[in-house]
């Protein structure tokens, strides 16, 4: 089942950077298929940035099925989430913001939160 990787529903450049980067490491490096994807329009810098750079933008989605496998980037707070996030499978989170809980998984997962700038900066350390 596609993995479907996604940040907050106001996706800035670090939430849909690091949406694409991810999707590509589980898929490019992990053999996993995994999608980018956003939960809302891109802001003006990351649609830019996308664009600069070449990137497709990913698609936006509003909701996620039940027991979808997905890993959340770029936040870990419920209300910047699809309102039925707690029926996914959640496998990871990787996110520079406090932990604010709330979610809850179907087993134990992954989650590294660390106090950097930017998610896409704990991305580089993860992937070595």
């Amino acid at each position: 089942m596609m993995i479907k990787v996604f940040g907050h529903k106001a996706p800035d450049t670090d939430s849909t950077g690091s949406a694409i980067i991810w999707a590509w490491y589980l898929n490019e490096m992990k053999g996993q298929d995994a999608q980018a994807a956003l939960l809302g329009t891109p802001n003006t810098e990351a649609a830019f940035v996308a664009q600069r750079w070449g990137f497709k933008t990913p698609e936006i989605i509003a909701d996620v099925d039940n027991n979808a496998p997905v890993v959340i980037v770029d936040t870990n707070n419920p209300a910047e989430l699809p309102s039925n996030i707690n029926q996914a499978d959640i496998l990871a989170i990787i996110d520079h913001h406090k932990l604010v809980g709330g979610l809850e998984t179907k087993g134990p997962i992954s989650i590294t939160i660390r106090p950097l700038a930017c998610t896409a900066t704990i991305m580089h350390d993860l992937m070595g």
